[in-house]
């Protein structure tokens, strides 16, 4: 268990005595903020809204007379989709108040009087996002509607328990009988003309009872969970002793003990008072929720409704404890720059998935944060309370931020905000500095230069004299003037390296780029020279080519033209051919003309020889 300190608050001014349950967080005037509604046993409502510091912590709404308040819940009971304040008495009446512009009060912004920690960003922050400062309460002279309820009703819960989509008002009577109600409106009667307005004609509302059941001890508290299986409302109900019973929607009642093992005492129905909430936990891909219990005497128990398993817990403290609520821690978390910042940095923490812790406060003040796991964290209040409420309340426009609320004897509610809790265990110091000893020698210097012949004496058993770094560490817990003056030689001399570092880097980087432009002007020079090779090579590959092709066409003119020379030398020796056979033909008929000729003669000299002979 580890103990924390709360540092911003605020205080406003509430007086006179309470039931401890006679409160709630909710969005009364629904404007999407939260605001805190308390009565007193003396009939006396208000409703607290942002920061009252402008107006000495005077509340935001006010009414009286109501009578002996004993329980207060918000919550949408007209089925709507707009929430009403609902103040049950002792006397049995149930008031109902809705908070709309009608009857509200302009609040105004102001810078006095606001706490430093709110005061910090308000140079950075819009008007929307400056803290709600409101100047006068607003005082009602009576609620909106007024309804019948049995006596002596301590609890109340507004939710749906049957799974039908209509809001049912539960209430829990001292004589340990449990009613649901609807609120209904009756319908105007059947003879009613035409000419009545509806306005006019309809009946006053009324709350129906629905449901009732009777239980054989008191009933301590009232929550509401989903069937992890079929996700079906589950009504809870507490009773002493560590007990509780789950009513499903088909009234089907099942009791739950929590006593541990071994424990024969768990037939006996003890007097302890136990409270009940209901939380959830992300298992196996999905948010299931869990019951958890806590008894006046320190016993706190987690059902799993999933898996039906139960762990239990001992608290230890001096006084008994009485209320307890549960909360989601990582609600203020979402608005913090720094964690924007290492989801950006760490991608893996925006996937995480948190789960609810449940707040428990003593009558001493004694808080106690616990976790699934139970972890617990402690934080003691200044004095004595008489109420304790823990939830989401709108400091500032738009932001529903968890908070604590004490409601002391000094007639004092004490808010705590911005809450930073972890719930994680604290890690031992020698465990942290494990393995980062090589770090500090580093960083340390001379200071711890024989720590390896110490270290190793250590391990030996011969160790004899006492470590720098033991001196280190003993001036960092106990002698802390020396401590800073070392550290801020320290913090100097790195300073002084990382300036030196800081010096060269700009030389190295000058450097680096000169050689990166010479390397680029090389790789140019290269580069150009490359395509100077690639186009001469490219050019004498052309003119080969044009060259080849000139041959290639030479070659070919050369083959046609010894062709053509050969079909012309064909041609002439044909047409020589044909002329000496011409010519052969005409000597042929020459010659066989001068034959003739000749015989012709022969015959003529014969015949003339003949005659002349004759």
């Amino acid at each position: 268990m580890k103990s924390i300190c709360l540092v911003e608050r605020v205080k406003w001014k509430f007086a006179g005595n309470m039931n401890p349950h006679a409160f709630d967080f909710g969005d009364v005037d629904n404007d999407k903020d939260n605001e805190f509604v308390i009565g007193n046993l003396k009939g006396e409502l208000s409703v607290f809204k942002g920061i009252s510091a402008a107006n000495d912590g005077q509340p935001y709404v006010t009414c009286s007379g109501l009578g002996t308040i004993t329980c207060v819940a918000v919550g949408d009971i007209r089925n709507s989709g707009k929430n009403s304040i609902v103040c049950v008495n002792a006397e049995g009446q149930c008031h109902i108040f809705d908070i709309t512009s009608s009857n509200e009060s302009d609040p105004t912004t102001h810078d006095e009087n606001i706490p430093a920690s709110s005061k910090k960003n308000n140079d950075i922050q819009t008007p929307a996002m400056r803290p709600i400062i409101i100047d006068s309460p607003k005082v009602i002279e009576k609620p909106t509607l007024t309804l019948s309820v049995p006596v002596n009703c301590n609890r109340i819960l507004i939710a749906d328990i049957d799974g039908d989509g209509i809001n049912e008002i539960i209430l829990a009577r001292t004589d340990r009988i449990l009613q649901v109600f609807n609120f209904q409106t009756p319908l105007p009667p059947i003879d009613s003309t035409a000419s009545i307005k509806p306005s006019l004609i309809k009946g006053q509302p009324i709350l129906k009872e629905k449901k009732k059941w009777c239980f054989d001890g008191q009933i301590t508290s009232l929550s509401i969970a989903k069937d992890p299986n079929t996700s079906s409302p589950l009504l809870i109900v507490g009773q002493p002793g560590g007990h509780f019973m789950i009513i499903e929607k088909n009234e089907k009642k099942t009791f739950f003990p929590t006593q541990v093992s071994g424990d024969q005492s768990g037939e006996e129905f003890t007097e302890v008072s136990t409270e009940i909430v209901r939380g959830t936990v992300f298992k196996n891909g999905k948010y299931v929720d869990v019951v958890a219990l806590i008894t006046m005497d320190g016993k706190f128990t987690l059902y799993d409704l999933q898996s039906s398993s139960i762990s239990n817990y001992e608290l230890q403290g001096t006084h008994k404890l009485f209320g307890m609520a549960s909360m989601d821690l990582c609600i203020n978390d979402i608005n913090d720059e720094s964690l924007d910042n290492e989801i950006l940095n760490d991608p893996e923490k925006s996937a995480k998935k948190y789960d609810n812790v449940f707040v428990v406060c003593a009558w001493n003040g004694c808080t106690y944060v616990i976790d699934h796991d139970f972890n617990v964290v402690k934080f003691e209040f200044e004095g004595r309370v008489c109420a304790f409420a823990a939830g989401q309340y709108a400091i500032t426009p738009g932001h529903n931020v968890n908070c604590f609320l004490y409601v002391d004897f000094e007639d004092q509610i004490t808010v705590y905000y911005n809450l930073r809790i972890n719930t994680k265990p604290v890690t031992n110091f020698i465990e942290i500095m494990r393995g980062q000893f090589n770090k500090f020698d580093e960083l340390l210097g001379d200071i711890v230069q024989d720590y390896d012949q110490e270290k190793g004496a250590l391990s030996n058993g011969s160790y004899q004299s006492t470590s720098n770094i033991t001196e280190f560490f003993h001036q960092c817990l106990y002698q802390l003037d020396d401590y800073k003056d070392m550290k801020a030689k320290l913090i100097e001399t790195l300073k002084r390296k990382t300036r030196e570092e800081e010096e060269k880097k700009p030389n190295e980087l000058r450097e680096k780029n000169e050689l990166i432009e010479e390397n680029g002007l090389l790789e140019s020079v290269i580069y150009q020279e490359k395509e100077k090779d690639v186009e001469k090579s490219e050019s004498r590959n052309k003119e080969q080519n044009q060259n080849q092709n000139k041959q290639d066409d030479l070659v070919l003119i050369s083959e046609q033209d010894i062709i053509q020379d050969v079909e012309t030398q064909e041609l002439e020796g044909l047409e020589i051919e044909n002329t000496l056979d011409n010519v052969i033909g005409g000597c042929d008929d020459v010659a066989h003309k001068l034959q003739l000729n000749q015989i012709t003669n022969t015959d003529n000299e014969q015949f003339n020889t003949q005659e002349t002979q004759t």
